[in-house]
């Protein structure tokens, strides 16, 4: 169980300081552009570890845990998805809906991308 934990709390350190990273350098947008960018990545990826034959079965649980939980947990937001989404409906309420309507449409298909791709690597 502590190197299952180990491993989720360093993919989480690493997937925190890129959303960070990615947050600062879209600093200057008024627009949620950087959390747009990590949920979509972090679909894609999700998306295409879930398939991947190198991450399936019992003794890549360890890469699962660090990838998924680890990595993807802690580059992608769903609270700040949520708290842009309630500031945007008191500024512009129109680009609330485009913005709930491209992060999910678009994270919903990034995914199903990532698994196509997935599963194209079976020979991986």
């Amino acid at each position: 169980m502590t190197l299952k934990m180990l491993f989720v709390g360093i993919g989480a350190a690493i997937g925190s300081l890129g959303r960070f990273f990615i947050f600062d350098l879209f600093s200057f947008v008024h627009f949620p552009i950087g959390t747009i960018f990590v949920n979509l990545v972090g679909s894609f990826i999700l998306g295409f570890i879930t398939t991947v034959p190198k991450f399936k079965g019992d003794n890549n649980e360890r890469w699962r845990l660090f990838w998924g939980t680890g990595i993807c947990g802690g580059f992608t937001t769903m609270s700040t998805y949520s708290g842009d989404m309630f500031i945007l409906v008191g500024t512009s309420p129109l680009f609330a809906v485009i913005y709930v309507s491209f992060t999910l449409v678009g994270g919903i298909g990034l995914a199903w991308v990532g698994m196509k791709l997935g599963r194209r690597n079976q020979s991986v």
